[in-house]
């Protein structure tokens, strides 16, 4: 019984010793290795719903107009300026009256959007279409039925989408290049304002820088 002991007592203690420290930094480098793996999926999951977030901001500032146009039976205007630029905003104003023509006397930047600041500042607007909506040309007017006209012709917006009816405007954004303040890069979402002022979401797309 004493011998059968003493012969497993070397076993004991090498079970009892533990991890080399080989094998310690071994392990170590398999974590790095799998944590380095796994990092750019992560990061671009993150960036990926950062700008779906800001996709569905700026959703909701075209559908307040909306709202608000057919509850106060006014007309509602979003203005969007600074196309590609750092100081890229969307502003709400109220008619003083259901025409959208009554813009100037009304009530100004009821809602604002702005991308240059707060939790968006690394997202753009990179286009749209009428060119000049996102240019501050003019912009989107919802009536108090809730449809869309342009505010400089007082008409349907003459540009249209594929798959969509005519009367649909749309402005697109995406996120800066990290480190940079003005060269956006990866996926572009497009934000859809049909006639009947309802604003939806096209799937993202692959982007090409703009600078």
């Amino acid at each position: 019984m004493t011998e059968a002991i003493a012969k497993n007592a070397p076993r004991q203690r090498r079970a009892m010793r533990g991890y080399t420290l080989m094998e310690f930094m071994m392990a170590l480098g398999i974590l790095a290795l799998l944590v380095s793996l796994a990092v750019p999926s992560i990061q671009s999951g993150f960036a990926k719903q950062h700008l779906r977030a800001a996709t569905v901001e700026v959703m909701d500032v075209f559908g307040y107009a909306r709202v608000q146009a057919m509850a106060r039976n006014r007309a509602y205007e979003v203005r969007i300026t600074g196309q590609g630029s750092p100081s890229g905003k969307l502003a709400v104003h109220e008619s003083i009256n259901t025409r959208c023509s009554g813009m100037t006397g009304g009530l100004q930047n009821l809602k604002v959007l702005d991308l240059s600041i707060g939790d968006y500042d690394d997202i753009r607007i990179v286009g749209s279409e009428p060119s000049g909506l996102g240019a501050g040309s003019f912009g989107l007017c919802f009536l108090p039925n809730g449809r869309v006209v342009q505010s400089d012709t007082l008409l349907p917006v003459e540009a249209t989408v594929d798959g969509w009816g005519a009367g649909a405007a749309w402005i697109s954004i995406q996120a800066l290049k990290e480190g940079s303040s003005n060269t956006t890069m990866g996926i572009i979402h497009r934000i859809v304002i049909p006639y009947n002022g309802v604003p939806s979401m096209l799937p993202g797309v692959p982007g090409s820088p703009h600078v």
